[in-house]
């Protein structure tokens, strides 16, 4: 009886060396995971982080492009109102000139 009383207690022993080898390995494995997921987080954050900066990059220069041609519009559009105004005021001075011109000489 003594003999299986020790047996058993050998077979107890060895289960709890195998359970906490389990346990050993179980924590081993979840810290790695953690890791992996950390690391995968990371990853795709940097990785979103770039591609966000690329497409504000796009979009900044599209944005630049816009405004450069909208500024050549506007520029071409004072150009041509200048003109306007310029031939106005010379027709206007000759008007003027008319005018004086006909008032001395009647």
């Amino acid at each position: 009886m003594l003999e299986l009383l020790k047996a058993i207690k050998e077979k107890h022993e060895e289960a709890n060396k195998i359970l906490e080898e389990a346990r050993s390995k179980a924590t081993r494995i979840e810290e790695e995971t953690e890791q992996e997921a950390l690391q995968a987080y990371q990853e795709a954050h940097k990785s979103t982080i770039e591609q966000a900066e690329q497409e504000a990059e796009v979009f900044k220069k599209m944005l630049a492009k816009k405004t450069e041609t909208e500024l050549i519009e506007i520029q071409s559009k004072a150009e041509e109102e200048a003109k306007t105004i310029d031939e106005k005021v010379k027709q206007k001075i000759e008007e003027a000139v008319d005018v004086a011109l006909n008032l001395i000489l009647p």
